[in-house]
């Protein structure tokens, strides 16, 4: 097991917007949480990554409580996140943001970087460009390559579709399951587009206003009648 909370709990003042999820990851899984706007998703994925207050019975990361972990030292091991709306450094080159990404990390970074620009050609093309000057699905892929640069063992993925036209969806998702299947990257995936999550999962959990109520392989929830008529529009 990679990653395990169990009883995880978010609050924002008196609202409570994620109460008592259990949520495990296997190293190798590309797992994802579907559920409306508002049910509590990134609140979720910022829990794990330490940006956002919780409580929780227990967060083990490799075995590793890391509860009360700030971001960074999670970051240090091995857990990257790539938030909504790509959030780059806008006032950076796309060079300077891939070179961000690896911040106190030691290593080849050349290496890395030609491995980004392999995976995301447009990327290389952009090189000296300010950040703020590139398209949507240009700023989300650099955004996707920054997370990777540091090499993660786990990468936390929220709402990777949202502002982007539909084929740059389908190429950023195509891109998320190459990274799994031939790399064997563990991913934990936080997305609206239910469809498009569940054809490249291996397991996903039904959120809804802030609790679990479905869990299981992904072709099995796809199947289900709950699921089909409140997420696949069936």
């Amino acid at each position: 097991m990679l990653l395990e909370a169990k009883g995880l709990s978010v609050r924002y003042g008196d609202v409570v917007a994620v109460h008592g999820v259990d949520i495990s990851v296997t190293e190798g899984e590309l797992v994802s949480i579907i559920g409306a706007n508002g049910a509590g998703k990134t609140s979720i994925l910022r829990a794990l990554m330490g940006l956002e207050a919780s409580t929780s019975e227990s967060l083990l990361y490799r075995g590793e409580d890391i509860s009360s972990l700030p971001p960074h030292l999670r970051a240090d091991r091995g857990i990257r996140m790539v938030p909504e709306r790509s959030r780059i450094f806008p006032n950076l080159t796309v060079y300077e943001n891939l070179r961000m990404g690896c911040y106190k990390k030691t290593g080849n970074f050349s290496q890395q970087l030609e491995k980004m620009y392999a995976l995301f050609p447009i990327l290389a093309e952009r090189s000296a460009q300010w950040g703020m000057t590139l398209s949507g699905g240009e700023q989300q892929q650099l955004a996707i390559a920054r997370a990777l640069v540091s090499e993660p063992r786990l990468l936390l993925v929220d709402e990777v579709s949202m502002g982007l036209m539909p084929k740059l969806v389908s190429e950023v998702f195509d891109v998320l399951k190459s990274l799994n299947r031939e790399t064997g990257l563990t991913i934990l995936l936080v997305e609206q587009s239910a469809l498009l999550s569940l054809e490249i999962s291996t397991r996903a959990y039904v959120l809804e206003t802030g609790e679990i109520v479905l869990e299981g392989p992904a072709r099995q929830l796809q199947d289900d009648e709950r699921v089909q008529a409140a997420y696949l529009g069936m």
